[in-house]
């Protein structure tokens, strides 16, 4: 039988049995009233962490009397009649679900083995089977049903009766836990039959199939049903995912009148039997993933329905009888993308609809006050006062200007597109606008002011976003903006009322193709403005010149800039007096097609302070850009990894700094020099104190460079572990030999796996100093080729032991110098020829 590593099998020694079940029972069971007793019940266990585990999660918070009855039960203990099963095992894993607080939870425990082997079991898929059959004691709501379920997953995983799934907020059985399941899920009292997942073809024939109360046959391939069975006592019947099944008999339903739940979910059937209609107390109706079915006119006739799924099926139309669903809580049509017609006054009588899906199809809402109707109006929606989920998409941008009086202060979750499309978001409330002008209505107004995500594409009229609009945003926490081509400014604010607050919640801003934008925000922004804002992104914003105010930027994480012509610089510290805190969180950071920008860091940043969380940058197409950080910068980035630079024209160092930004950071320089001349003061700062955490670096077509490291820096690459220079046309060396350098250090670059020069002309020698061979003690690959003054890799016999393969062309291969002719034949048999 297999096992899951989240709970092993293996047996224990004693010593680490006890303190094992300490751990799950508590420190209570050295205690004198209880020590002896607990002994005696880990001896019971006979050393199993499942028996183990389970047991003392059942018992942390039981009195002694509890204590001497599991005792006597394990004790007790009959062998159990599950091939291969261990009885203490089989014994506790029954006790823990006997001790168990509530029916309630034993019942979601013994439904959770109604899904095959190693399923992963959603909170949704439990609330619809247990909302279908009643289980959930003095709960109304869907609401309700789902913290329930939530409470009783959270339970049963604190007793390790379920481990955590393979998807969000799922569960799932350990299969030794789901036997036991199983075991006492088939006792008479339960009545369930589970054959789900073992490849049947045919309906089985079931013993005393009329005692039966749970049916499962999931995910077999079952293709055809028997014409009638009688199952008086059936309460929740699953045919899902069996592909095979085109047709359901007629009278297959007929002898199941107490049918509650039904699942035909990843089916092939094509209609639904008259007999579906005799199922009078049927209340949850599962029929997604059916592409071939296109009329459920059937359903209407279930007056006590309270859940009806329909997700990705064939349907065409709702009809005027699907009106008659007056309990109905849950409607779920999302995907269903042949949806093109809803019966007017249809959904306006699902009085009791709580929660509604309908998004990615079905978008031909009617206005209000169209006398002559044919499809369902965007009010009926709007008149439903217990609705809390809505998932909608409408095409009818007008709906926006047309004032809809509604409980739309009621919704909890939404997902609204207004516009031509409809896309997915996993934020709970999150609103598109396409192709419209700015919304006015008040309806609008009120989600606007309580959506957390909400995106505005080629929105007319739109220049700004202001307060004036009657739109706080408080409670917003992504915003995306694309193709507005009229907004000039992100914010407008007049400098009479500099507004405190903007946009508090925010965490994630996109910018993308606004055309004409030219400044970020016009007008005084007080500093607790965007506190939270993590991530901004900027795209195709051509007359965008900087972006906004470094100090608005204390909590950005991410920052990816792109494609903006015209930008020049990205962070500004000029003015500000939180220099130190500023940025301090960033962790990654891009910029791509920047051909004006020449500064990233604009401004002195003191070298002392709080260390900096940047770990991954990538610059590419930045032609202007001559060097990427100071030296009091490149200090504090301690926690860089990742350092990708491409396309960069006229980059010359990475670590430098323009002659007058020198002087006023108070740093060495020479007088006379040109402010166009580059420095680079390596040598007064501290040894090893620069990107000491680099693992990876990337540069290739930057032709200005002609070095990359100081020695001083190259000393202190203790983590670098990938090397890639590619077609630096300028490049002469890689490590420069600095004026008072004396001592080399052999071992530099110990963690060094990858190595690759590639297309470096200029190039003559790793290291610019003499009668230095380097060690490379973790050298895995080494690629080198179209270097033609690169004629001696500075090597020794015993360097690079574990070189694992040498990438070159022949040519270069015909020139090169070897250290001596012993390296020459060890390497030899690495050699991997390339054009």
């Amino acid at each position: 039988m297999k096992s899951q590593a989240k709970i092993p099998v293996n047996v224990l020694p004693e010593k680490e049995a006890w303190h094992l079940f300490k751990e799950k029972a508590g420190d209570v069971v050295d205690s004198s009233e209880l020590h002896v007793v607990a002994k005696e019940v880990v001896k019971e266990c006979g050393g199993l962490p499942l028996a183990i585990i389970t047991l003392g999660m059942a018992l942390q918070d039981k009195d002694k009397k509890v204590w001497d009855h599991a005792l006597l039960q394990l004790q007790r203990s009959n062998p159990t009649n599950i091939k291969g099963m261990d009885q203490k095992v089989f014994s506790s894993l029954e006790m823990s679900y006997n001790y168990l607080e509530s029916k309630e939870a034993q019942l979601c425990f013994l439904f959770c083995c109604l899904f095959p082997e190693g399923y992963s079991i959603n909170e949704k898929e439990m609330m619809i089977y247990g909302m279908g059959e009643g289980l959930f004691k003095d709960v109304d709501t869907l609401e309700e049903a789902s913290c329930r379920v939530h409470m009783l997953f959270d339970k049963l995983k604190a007793t390790c009766l379920l481990l955590e799934g393979d998807r969000s907020n799922s569960v799932k059985m350990h299969d030794i836990v789901r036997d036991v399941a199983l075991s006492i899920a088939l006792r008479a009292e339960h009545g369930f039959l589970v054959k789900a997942k073992v490849g049947w073809k045919e309906w089985p024939h079931i013993e005393n199939v009329q005692e039966c109360k749970r049916i499962s046959l999931a995910n077999n391939e079952i293709s055809k049903l028997p014409d009638q069975i009688e199952c008086p006592r059936l309460l929740t019947l699953i045919l899902e995912s069996n592909q095979s099944l085109k047709e359901i008999p007629n009278g297959f339903f007929q002898g199941m009148n107490s049918l509650k739940v039904l699942d035909i979910c990843g089916s092939n059937i094509s209609m639904l039997p008259p007999s579906l209609e005799g199922l009078k107390n049927l209340r949850s109706l599962w029929l997604d993933r059916c592409p071939q079915l296109k009329d459920v006119t059937l359903v209407g006739g279930l007056k006590k329905l309270e859940i009806l799924c329909l997700q990705e099926t064939g349907i065409c139309e709702l009809t005027e009888k699907m009106g008659e669903l007056h309990n109905l809580k849950l409607l779920d049509l999302m995907h269903s993308n042949s949806l093109e017609m809803i019966a007017p006054n249809v959904i306006s009588r699902m009085t009791y609809l709580e929660e509604l899906r309908m998004g990615n199809r079905f978008g031909k809402w009617e206005l209000m006050g169209n006398g002559d109707a044919r499809q369902a109006s965007l009010a009926e929606m709007a008149s439903l006062s217990r609705l809390t989920v809505l998932y909608i998409h409408v095409e009818n941008v007008e709906c926006l200007s047309q004032d809809i009086p509604g409980s739309w202060k009621n919704l909890k979750k939404f997902r609204i597109c207004v516009g031509r499309d409809y896309t997915d978001s996993k934020a709970e409330r999150s609103i598109k606008i396409e192709n419209s002008p700015c919304p006015k209505a008040k309806w609008v107004e009120v989600l606007f002011n309580r959506t957390y995500e909400l995106e505005l594409v080629r929105c007319e009229g739109l220049d700004n976003l202001m307060q004036s609009h009657g739109l706080s945003f408080n409670s917003l926490e992504i915003l995306l903006i694309k193709e507005c081509g009229e907004m000039e400014h992100f914010l407008i604010v007049v400098e009479e009322e500099p507004l405190r607050n903007v946009f508090k919640n925010l965490k994630v801003l996109s910018l993308d193709e606004l055309m004409n934008l030219k400044m970020f925000c016009r007008g005084p922004l007080l500093a607790d403005s965007f506190q939270n804002l993590r991530n901004l992104n900027i795209f195709h914003c051509h007359k965008l010149i900087n972006i906004m105010p470094s100090d608005l930027l204390q909590s950005l994480e991410e920052l990816d800039v792109s494609h903006c012509h015209e930008l020049v610089e990205v962070f500004n510290f000029q003015g500000t007096s939180k220099e130190d805190a500023l940025l301090s969180k960033l962790r990654k950071l891009k910029l791509y097609d920047l051909p004006e920008l020449t500064s990233i860091w604009k401004g002195a940043i003191p070298p002392l302070g709080s260390h900096h969380h940047l770990e991954f940058v990538s610059v590419r197409y930045c032609r202007r850009l001559r060097y990427l950080v100071s030296p009091a910068l490149a200090e504090r980035l301690q926690l860089l990894k990742d350092l990708h630079i491409r396309y960069c024209e006229k980059m010359e160092k990475l670590i430098g700094v323009e002659v007058e930004e020198s002087r006023n950071a108070s740093l060495s320089s020479s007088s006379g020099s040109r402010q166009s001349e580059l420095m680079c003061p390596l040598h007064s700062l501290p040894h090893g104190r620069m990107f000491h955490n680099l693992q990876t670096l990337y540069i290739s077509q930057c032709h200005s460079f002609k070095n990359l490291f100081s020695l001083s820096v190259a000393q202190g690459l203790f983590q670098l572990e990938h090397l890639c220079i590619f077609d630096c046309k300028g490049m002469e060396v890689i490590i420069e030999k600095e004026a008072d350098d004396e001592v080399v250090d052999q071992g530099m670059l110990p963690r060094l796996r990858t190595l690759e020069l590639w297309v470096l002309d200029q190039l003559t020698s790793f290291y610019q100093g003499v009668g230095v061979l380097f060690d490379w003690p973790s050298l895995e690959y080494l690629h080198v080729g179209r270097c033609q003054n690169f004629k001696k890799i500075q090597m020794g016999t015993h360097s690079a032991p574990n070189l694992k393969r040498f990438s070159s062309t022949k040519e270069w291969l015909e020139e090169v110098e070897w250290e001596d002719e012993s390296l020459k034949a060890r390497i030899q048999p690495l050699i991997h020829l390339v054009e």
